[in-house]
């Protein structure tokens, strides 16, 4: 068990919105795991850290523009004074939506005006960026899943003008895309029981008692500056006490959250951030529009900026591909106002890389680098790569390791028989095919992609692709695992062209973020392989039936292979994980088994190398074994659970198992068929996809066979094959009725899981790797082969 008490190779326990196939991708079905992520990769530093990092500006930097601000008394600008008045007076948080963008973008045309700004040298020219309201546009909903989107609607958002001037309109209404925003804010007010209302600051409060609007005041350049008695509000570690010390007489009235109470300022005290926590709701919400975001930008952005305002009290939140990062203090922007305004102009100073822009991935080329940035996609970036090894590279001569620590000790070492200071190829990127859905995870992208040069390993012509994800770094390379398989003489697998590590996660904004231990923080590194392009099995199987039990028979000898002779498990067989190539050498298709990211090593008695461990894991959710999700379900729903970390190693039937449930996708999900009809296959396809781990696993068990009384036509009677698929329904019964007395002896002998609980006690001599010989290759063959449909079905 490592430090962090997760298992040397234990089963991935992490699902999250792309662990699901097609169902709807509304806030009720992605907000769990939102919120899970919240709750295992939330860190927090202080303010004025995160604010000198994220903005690239030293801390003392900051102070001095904070204090020429206040030097300046923008406040009493009568544009600002006003924004602020109608953002004070609001009563709901809707009120607060315009006056906020009004007031911040006052904030950058002064920046633009005021000369004495100059003389800090810290100002980045102010970019072209513009707030605004963006409450009730509906951001145009994440393109792989279309009308089953998350409809989510950010309060306000800031934008380059461009893109707000170019934006199209649909019906009537505006259309906004998620690339467009550049940062959000969240707005919130407290709930019914708490108190509501205009928020009353001393610095407004004459203004507010009158009711002055802009078009009512005169102009205050006369006026007695409100602050002038006021120190500079620093951002420093001791600022960040929310109440002066007992005792101590300081004329203030008791503040509640949001700054909902007047306070009366004494003769020389500082206004000092404090500790306002953002409501749950908020932080959810939030985190909703950045995994949009990071989603939706086609690996454009390796990382976000949000705020949450909660009533004045504002937060600044950072969400990268390992957790996320915000504030311990929150600032209130009227209170504080000079601190506000210095934390908005350091935004709009930021660089398209402090914002968020992929490094090395080069975009087209342009005049500035902000001409190119947010892009929609990175259609048309290039990027520089090794080609690999011609004949996949050699093992050096060793024995197989037969245990865990000797694996450890002797790792596989490839002998390329390309030097790597061979010619490298540019690749440039063509359009986005795949972008995994997550907030934390691996963010894995695909794109097609041509080369400016030749490729030994690809004859002239080859369509290929390049697949990007940021990769937990102490992860072996997916290009060293398919080295090490095909050199074992495992077959069915991706033909690899280019690979390299671009660039390691903490080489930018999240390695100076590293105040102190984060939590659940893993290291990743940006990495990218160039690929032949296969396809998906529904280009198949939604005009054939034919070759559902050949893409059966081909995978089970790959997966088997792999574990066998190249001693490397897959761990995450799914629908969008095999591909195939429709014209085969042999004529027929070729089923070829995709993505590695999750794959491990083993030793030859099935123990994984503790090296492989990862704390953040993800697998696919249709498609788990019922004993991985029962490990879910104990880990994480069980009241009773003894440990909170699951201790189950990954074994080769659960691959099996969830090839098994990927045929049953196949049979009833690639077909396309009337509308009342669709409705039914969605339904069944949600019942393996929503829904607490518990039913998961209960659904997975039953089929299985284990509710009483239960033989394997029973358990499929209720389970719907497309009309061209209903042929094979007797071959799946074959199937569950070789696997189905695996579940009882699973009862009566225990699983890896939990071990120590009576239920499932662990038997030391039990054959955990087979079940007694029912998960093997040969036996499930040997059952499918004589149940098959004859004639085949067209």
């Amino acid at each position: 068990m490592d430090n962090n008490g997760s298992s040397s190779g234990s089963t991935p326990l992490k699902a999250n919105p792309s662990s699901r196939v097609n169902s709807s991708q509304t806030l009720e079905n992605i907000n769990p795991f939102i919120k899970s992520d919240l709750d295992n990769h939330e860190t927090k530093i202080s303010f004025k850290r995160l604010v000198a990092k994220l903005c690239d500006i030293d801390e003392s930097q900051f102070d001095n523009l904070v204090q020429a601000i206040r030097k300046a008394s923008w406040l009493n600008d009568p544009c600002v004074r006003d924004a602020a008045v109608r953002f004070c007076q609001g009563v709901s948080e809707e009120d607060r939506y315009e006056p906020f963008a009004e007031l911040s973008n006052h904030i950058l045309r002064l920046a633009k005006e005021d000369a004495s700004l100059a003389e800090l040298e810290i100002m980045y020219p102010i970019s072209d960026g513009v707030w605004c309201r963006s409450d009730p546009i509906v951001i145009q909903r994440h393109k792989q899943h279309g009308r089953n989107g998350a409809e989510r609607k950010p309060d306000v958002v800031y934008l380059r003008r461009r893109h707000l001037d170019e934006e199209a309109v649909d019906g009537g209404k505006r259309v906004r895309k998620w690339f467009e925003l550049i940062l959000y804010c969240e707005h919130k007010e407290p709930g019914p029981a708490e108190e509501k209302g205009p928020i009353v600051c001393s610095v407004l409060s004459a203004t507010q008692s009158q009711g002055i609007s802009n078009s009512q005041q005169a102009p205050l350049a006369s006026q007695p500056h409100p602050l002038s008695r006021l120190t500079t509000p620093s951002l420093s570690h001791e600022d960040s006490e929310e109440q002066p010390p007992s005792g101590r007489s300081s004329g203030k009235r008791k503040r509640v959250a949001g700054g909902s109470q007047a306070s009366a300022v004494s003769g020389s005290s500082a206004k000092r951030a404090r500790q306002v926590t953002a409501p749950k709701n908020a932080r959810v919400q939030a985190a909703g529009y950045a995994l949009e975001i990071l989603s939706n930008t086609d690996g454009s952005r390796s990382h976000c900026i949000g705020l949450i305002l909660f009533r004045q009290d504002l937060s600044i939140w950072y969400y990268d591909a390992s957790g996320i990062v915000t504030t311990a203090e929150t600032i209130p922007i009227i209170d504080q106002f000079e601190t506000f305004a210095a934390i908005i102009i350091s935004l709009a100073r930021c660089t398209p890389k402090q914002l968020g822009a992929t490094p090395k991935i080069d975009p087209p080329a342009v005049k500035t680098p902000t001409d190119h940035f947010p892009p929609e996609t990175m259609e048309g970036y290039t990027i520089s790569l090794t080609p690999v090894p011609i004949d996949g590279g050699r093992p050096e001569t060793q024995a197989a390791p037969s245990s865990a620590s000797q694996a450890e000790s002797v790792p596989t070492k490839l002998v390329s028989s390309v030097p790597r200071e061979a010619s490298r190829v540019t690749v440039t990127l063509g359009r986005p095919i795949f972008s995994q859905y997550a907030l934390v995870g691996r963010h894995t992208i695909v794109y097609r992609a041509t080369s400016n040069g030749s490729i030994a390993t690809c004859p002239p012509g080859t369509a290929l692709v390049v697949k990007i994800s940021q990769q937990v770094s102490t992860r072996p390379r997916e290009s060293d695992l398919l080295n090490e398989a095909r050199n074992a003489g495992v077959k069915n697998l991706p033909e690899l062209h280019l690979a390299e590590d671009l660039w390691n996660l903490d080489d930018g904004l999240r390695g100076s973020l590293s105040e102190a231990e984060q939590k659940n923080y893993e290291a990743r590194t940006l990495r990218a392989l160039v690929y032949t392009e296969y396809q998906a099995l529904d280009s198949l199987f939604s005009t054939s039936a034919k070759y559902l039990g050949e893409m059966v028979y081909q995978m089970l000898d790959c997966l088997h292979d792999l574990r066998h002779r190249a001693l490397i498990l897959h761990r995450d067989i799914s629908f969008n994980n095999i591909m195939v190539l429709l014209d085969g050498p042999d004529g027929k298709p070729l089923f070829i088994l995709n993505d590695f990211d999750l794959a491990t090593r083993v030793t030859k008695d099935g123990q994984q190398v503790a090296s492989a461990t990862s704390k953040h894991r993800t697998g696919t959710l249709p498609f788990m074994a019922w004993e991985v999700l029962y490990d879910l379900y104990a880990t994480h729903e069980n009241v009773n659970a003894i440990n909170t970390n699951s201790t189950a190693p990954h074994r080769l039937r659960y691959d099996f198992e969830s090839l098994l449930y990927v045929a049953m996708w196949c049979a009833s999900q690639c077909e396309p068929v009337s509308k009342p009809l669709a409705h039914t296959f969605a339904a069944q396809a949600k019942r393996w996809e929503l829904g607490a781990y518990q039913d998961l696993y209960l659904r997975k068990s039953e089929l299985l066979g284990e509710a009483p009384q239960c033989n394997m036509s029973n358990a499929l009677s209720n389970f719907n094959f497309t009309p061209r698929f209903e042929p094979w329904r007797e071959w799946f019964e074959a199937w569950l009725e070789t696997v189905a007395p695996s579940v009882p002896l699973g009862k009566t002998y225990g699983t890896e899981a939990y071990p120590s609980k009576v239920y499932f006690k662990k038997q030391p001599d039990f054959d955990y790797e087979t079940m007694k010989g029912v998960w093997t290759r040969d036996a499930i063959v040997s059952a499918l082969r004589s149940a098959e449909p004859t004639p085949l079905p067209e």
